[in-house]
């Protein structure tokens, strides 16, 4: 009788973790609790790399902007150098 006591009691505990660790997941439904996971790490993933292309594309017109001002200001000091010489 001890033994049927035993896993009578053990089966008990067990159940009532299995109703524990379903209660956490929505509607105790674990694939869907994964598979919301799985859509949250996307959507991050989505998101850096859409920062990352926004701080490259900044980033390079950027340079292009100054590219273009060092090269405004060399002609307008080559124009007025050549002028000073005229």
């Amino acid at each position: 009788m001890q033994h049927d006591d035993c896993k009578a009691y053990t089966d008990k505990q067990i159940k009532e973790l299995e109703e524990d660790i379903k209660a956490a997941f929505i509607g105790g439904d674990f694939a869907r609790h994964r598979s919301s996971h799985e859509e949250s790490e996307s959507s991050e993933t989505s998101r850096k790399l859409l920062w990352q292309g926004v701080k490259e594309k900044t980033l390079s017109g950027v340079i292009w902007a100054a590219i273009l001002f060092l090269g405004t200001a060399a002609w307008d000091y080559i124009v007025k150098l050549l002028a000073h010489l005229k």
